[in-house]
Parts: structure tokens; C-alpha cells; sequence
């Protein structure tokens, strides 16, 4: 279908049908086998890979200059998402409580306002709610202060910058 569209249907095709039905609930389905999971991002780039040299562009080019997410990064902006939810709320959201780094231990670092990841087990870490700490924690501590629009916002320029 992608061959018959012009070069800017082609991408609004992308985003509305192929981005969207990918996007659905990914932080949850993100972490599971790996062999199903490569195949459908292996797909997923391959046709962002045709509408790239539809555009004379490389992968990584065309990615940053329409600001197309790959499966991966909408994986991180839904981790990210949740766990600002879950760090925000005042009620028991998911029934999670979080440790963190300054509960632990009394000296500051870097990293004190982070959440406390424990031992973690083969198991753990193909949780979402493990990598969703990762990703949280690998995020820039002023944008975990903004409102949730513009922290989902910042977030998603910051990902693009890195």
C-alpha cells in the first residue's frame, strides 16, 4: 500500500494506522517474549525504513526529523507516563509503593530522589513496572516536576535529544 501513497500520506498512513494499532497498551505487551516482540519491531522499522528513502533519508534521519517514534521509545514514553501517574497520586494507584533512593540510605547522590531498585530476578525483569523504574529513573529530575502534559511533552523532545 505504502508504494501507491505520496510521501506525506505515507506518513500520516503511518502514524494513524500502523503507529496507532503498536502504541496500544505497549507498556504491557513491551516485555514479553523476545522473539515475538523483535519480529513486529523488526516489521515496524522496515516500514518506516521504506518511507525513509521515500524521502532520500536514513533510518535515524528521517526518525528525528519527523519525529516518527520507533516501538522502543513509545515503549519509554508509556513507562514513563504510568510511573508519573503512579509517583503523582495521592491514592494507592495500581496498589504500588515505591521506596526510594533517600529512604535507603541517609548521605545525598545523584540519584537520592530516585526509586530504590532491589534484587532483581529473571523474572522482575521482564515486568513493566521494572523497566518502567528504569525509564523513570533515567529521566532528567526537572522534568519529573512539571504538570503532566508538558512533562509528557519535554519528555518526548528530551528523547529525541538523546
Amino acid at each position: 500500500m505504502l508504494p501507491c501513497l505520496t510521501n506525506d500520506v505515507a506518513l500520516l498512513y503511518y502514524n494513524a494506522c500502523i503507529r496507532s494499532r503498536f502504541s496500544y497498551c505497549t507498556v504491557f505487551w513491551f516485555n514479553n517474549l523476545h522473539t515475538c516482540k523483535q519480529r513486529l519491531i523488526d516489521k515496524i522499522n522496515a516500514l518506516i525504513s521504506v518511507l525513509a528513502v521515500r524521502r532520500n533519508l536514513s533510518f535515524d534521519e528521517f526518525v528525528t526529523t519527523f519525529h516518527v517514534f520507533d516501538v522502543s521509545k513509545v515503549y519509554q514514553v508509556q513507562s514513563v507516563s504510568l510511573l508519573y501517574d503512579v509517583t503523582k497520586s495521592r491514592n494507592d494507584y495500581l496498589s504500588i509503593q515505591f521506596v526510594y533512593n533517600n529512604d535507603v540510605h541517609s548521605h545525598f547522590t545523584r540519584g537520592s530522589t530516585n526509586i530504590h531498585i532491589g534484587p532483581v530476578t529473571t523474572c522482575d525483569s521482564r515486568n513493566f513496572i521494572y523497566n518502567g523504574i528504569i525509564n523513570w529513573n533515567a529521566c532528567p529530575a526537572h522534568l519529573k516536576l512539571l504538570p503532566k502534559r508538558q512533562f509528557v511533552y519535554q519528555y518526548k523532545r528530551w528523547l529525541f535529544s538523546v
